[in-house]
C-alpha cells in the first residue's frame, strides 16, 4: 500500500515537472529564468510556478527584479539606439526600463566650454564626472593619476546651449571677448561679424581631458573644449596648470595625486611638458631618489610633486616605422642608411617574404594602421637570424645594419606587445634601447632621428620607469605595465563617441559634449563585462599575434610592481647594450663607456649635457647653436 502511495506521488510529480517543461517550452516568456528564482526562493511549489509561467503568458504577472547585467544592457541599448529601441526591448524581452535603469544609474554629463577655457567648469567636471561617480561606485581609496589628451574632429559650425543661453562652438582660444550669451539680436551680429572678420573661429576639433587611474581601465572626462589648432605652449602651459589646480582642490585627498601627463606628440604640448615638467631636480632626500639615483642616464628633472609628461608608445612605434619607410631613412652604424630600398633587399631573404608582401610592409594602405607598423618591426627583428649571401658584399653590410636596427626595435617595441614579458623584462628591454639609441643619437645625430622622436622616447622610458617607482611606493601590490603608458584609453572613448551617435563621425559641438556623456556610460558597461566589446580592428595591436586585445588584465607574466627591481633589471639592460654594440656596431668602445659619458649633466634626455634637450630644439639647430635653456630651479620647500 504504501508502495502505491509513493508511485501514485512520483507520478504525480513527474506530471507536475512535464506540464512545467512543456509551459517553458511552448510559450515565450520574457526573463522565465527570473520568474522561476523568484518562485524557488518564495518556496513556490512546481504547479506554482507553471501557474505563474502561464499568467505570464497571459500578460497578467510581470517579473521585478533585474540583475546587474540586465541593468547595464539597458543603459547600452539606451545609450547605443536610443529611447524607442529599449521601449521595445522592455516590451518585447523584458529588460529593465529607461526609468528603471534611471533609478540605479548615474548618467554622466560633461559642462561644455563655452568661451576661454574656466576653473569652474573643470572643477564641476572633476567633481561631477570624478568623485560623485567613483563614490556611487563604490571606489574608494588612492590611485596614481595619469592625464590624458587628445582631440576629436567636430563639424566647424555654431550651436546653441539653452541651459547656458549661451552660443557654443566657437574656438574656445579666440572667443573670450564675444557677447556669447544671447541677450539681443545684436550679439549674433557681433558673433557673425567676429567670424567673417576671422578674430574668432569655428572649432574644427574637440580638445578632449580625461583622467585615469593606475589600475582601474576607466577613464573620466574633466574637460570637452572646441579648439581651432592656434593654440600654443603657453596656452598649453596654462590649460596644466588649471587642470592641477582644480585637481588639487577637489580630488587630490580622494583620489589621489597627478602622476603624469599624457599626449600624443603635440608639438606644442611637447614644449609645455618640457616647461613644466623638467623643471625641478629630484632632491636627495625624495624616496624616489634613493632608488632612481642609481639608475645610470636616467633624467631626475620633474615638475611640481614630481609630475612628468609623457608620449603614446603607439604613436612613437608608428612614426620609426613612417622614418625607416622613407627615402633618407635611418644611420644606424658606420654611415649605412637604412631606408625601403636596402631593407627590401634584406626582407626578401626571410622564407615567409616575397615582392608583394614587401611592398605592403614598406608602403601600407593606412600608415596610421598599429598592426602594420608591428608587422614590419616583427619582419626587421626577425632579420637577425639571417646569413647573408657570402656572394653580395653590398648585402651582407647592409644585412649588419639592419641587424643592429633590429636590436634596436626589439628592445623598444617588445615590452608593448608581449604578454608573456615580465615587468622586470619590460624594464631591461626599454634600458636596453635607452642606452643604445643614446649612443647613436650621440654619434649620428639627426641622421638616425629627429630630435623630437628621441625625445619623446626617451621621456616615455623615463615616465615609466618613475611609474614603476611611484606605484611600490603607493602600493608593491599594485601591478605596473608598459603597455598602460599612452593614450590609447581616448582614443577608444573617441570610438565609443561615434557608436553613440550611430557611427557617424560628423557631430558639431553640443552632439559632441553629449557624446562625451554617453561615451563614458558605455565605457563603463564595457569595463564591467568586456565579453560584449567588439574591439576597433585598427586599434588591435595584438590582431597580427591573433589573440584578444592587451591590456593589463589579461597580461600572462608577473607585472607585480614590487617584484621588480629597477636598479638590477637597469643595469642588466646597460650590460644588454654593450654587449650589441660590441657585435653589432663599427663604433669604438669609448663611444659607449656609459661611465665615462654619463656625468656633468648628461644623461638620456640631455645627450649633450648643459641644459640641452633634444626635443625641446629646432631640428635645424646643432647643440653648439642652441642657447643654454636652463629648466631647472630649485625645488620649492
Amino acid at each position: 500500500l504504501n508502495m502505491s502511495r509513493q508511485l501514485a506521488t512520483f507520478a504525480r510529480k513527474m506530471g507536475d515537472y512535464e506540464r512545467l517543461v512543456i509551459a517553458i517550452a511552448t510559450n515565450d516568456v520574457p526573463r522565465v529564468h527570473a520568474l522561476i528564482n523568484t518562485a524557488i526562493r518564495n518556496g513556490a511549489s512546481v504547479n506554482t510556478i507553471t501557474a505563474q509561467i502561464t499568467e505570464a503568458v497571459q500578460g497578467l504577472r510581470s517579473t521585478k527584479g533585474f540583475t546587474k547585467l540586465e541593468n547595464d544592457l539597458s543603459l547600452l541599448i539606451y545609450r547605443l539606439g536610443g529611447q524607442s529601441l529599449l521601449y521595445s526591448l522592455n516590451h518585447a524581452l523584458g529588460l529593465p526600463s529607461l526609468r528603471t535603469i534611471g533609478n540605479s544609474a548615474n548618467f554622466v554629463k560633461v559642462m561644455p566650454t563655452i568661451g576661454p577655457i574656466s576653473m569652474d567648469e573643470i572643477r564641476q567636471n572633476i567633481r561631477h564626472v570624478v568623485v560623485e561617480t567613483r563614490a556611487l561606485a563604490g571606489r574608494t581609496g588612492k590611485h596614481g593619476i595619469v592625464v590624458m589628451m587628445d582631440e576629436v574632429a567636430i563639424e566647424e559650425s555654431a550651436t546653441y546651449f539653452p541651459s547656458h543661453n549661451k552660443v557654443g562652438g566657437l574656438c574656445q582660444k579666440h572667443s573670450g571677448t564675444l557677447p556669447l550669451t544671447l541677450q539681443t539680436y545684436k550679439s549674433a551680429l557681433t558673433i557673425v561679424d567676429a567670424l567673417r572678420e576671422g578674430t574668432v573661429h569655428f572649432g574644427k576639433e574637440m580638445t578632449l581631458v580625461a583622467v585615469k587611474f593606475s589600475n582601474e581601465p576607466n577613464i573620466y572626462p574633466i574637460l570637452a573644449a572646441p579648439t581651432c589648432k592656434h593654440e600654443t605652449a603657453a596656452d598649453m602651459v596654462d590649460l596644466y596648470e588649471k587642470i592641477m589646480s582644480g585637481w588639487e582642490e577637489i580630488a587630490e585627498e580622494i583620489c589621489g595625486t597627478i602622476w603624469n601627463f599624457s599626449t600624443d606628440g603635440d608639438g606644442d604640448r611637447r614644449r609645455a611638458g618640457y616647461l613644466l615638467f623638467c623643471k625641478y631636480e629630484l632632491p636627495a632626500d625624495d624616496s624616489l631618489y634613493q632608488i632612481l639615483s642609481h639608475l645610470a642616464g636616467l633624467n631626475l628633472c620633474t615638475g611640481l610633486k614630481r609630475r612628468l609628461s609623457t608620449f603614446d608608445w603607439r604613436h612613437i612605434l608608428k612614426r620609426d616605422c613612417t622614418l625607416i619607410r622613407q627615402p633618407s631613412g635611418m644611420c644606424c652604424d658606420a654611415g649605412r642608411v637604412v631606408n625601403p630600398f636596402s631593407l627590401a633587399q634584406c626582407l626578401k631573404l626571410l622564407p615567409d617574404h616575397d615582392d608583394y608582401s614587401v611592398h605592403k610592409l614598406l608602403n601600407p594602405n593606412d600608415p596610421q594602421d598599429v598592426p602594420r607598423a608591428i608587422d614590419l618591426i616583427e619582419a626587421i627583428i626577425s632579420l637577425r637570424d639571417v646569413l647573408a649571401p657570402t656572394n653580395d658584399v653590398e648585402l651582407a653590410a647592409n644585412l649588419d645594419s639592419v641587424r643592429l636596427l633590429g636590436h634596436l626595435l626589439e628592445n623598444l617595441a617588445l615590452p608593448f606587445i608581449t604578454p608573456e614579458l615580465s615587468l622586470s623584462e619590460q624594464i631591461e628591454m626599454l634600458s636596453t634601447y635607452a642606452h643604445l639609441s643614446f649612443v647613436l643619437f650621440r654619434e649620428y645625430r639627426l641622421e638616425f632621428m629627429s630630435n623630437q622622436l628621441y625625445g619623446d622616447t626617451q621621456t616615455a622610458i623615463k615616465n615609466i620607469v618613475f611609474t614603476v617607482a611611484k606605484q611600490q611606493e603607493l602600493d608593491r601590490t599594485g601591478k605596473a605595465n608598459a603597455n598602460d603608458d599612452g593614450t590609447d584609453p581616448v582614443e577608444g572613448y573617441f570610438a565609443f563617441m561615434r557608436m553613440a551617435g550611430g557611427h557617424n563621425s560628423a557631430m558639431n559641438y553640443k552632439q559632441a559634449v553629449e557624446r562625451t556623456g554617453w561615451a563614458c556610460d558605455i565605457e563603463g558597461v564595457y569595463s564591467r563585462w568586456p565579453h560584449l566589446h567588439k574591439e576597433s580592428r585598427r586599434r588591435k595591436i595584438t590582431r597580427t599575434e591573433q589573440k584578444d586585445h592587451l591590456n593589463s588584465s589579461k597580461w600572462k607574466a608577473d607585472i607585480i610592481s614590487g617584484n621588480c627591481d629597477l636598479i638590477d633589471r637597469w643595469r642588466l639592460g646597460e650590460v644588454k647594450a654593450i654587449t650589441i654594440l660590441r657585435r653589432h656596431s663599427k663604433l669604438s668602445p669609448e663611444k659607449y663607456n656609459f661611465r665615462a659619458i654619463l656625468k656633468n649633466g648628461v644623461d638620456f634626455l640631455r645627450p649633450w649635457g648643459g641644459n640641452i634637450y633634444p626635443g625641446f630644439i629646432d631640428d635645424k639647430m646643432t647643440p653648439d647653436q642652441t642657447p643654454d635653456r636652463s629648466l631647472h630651479e630649485p625645488a620649492p620647500s
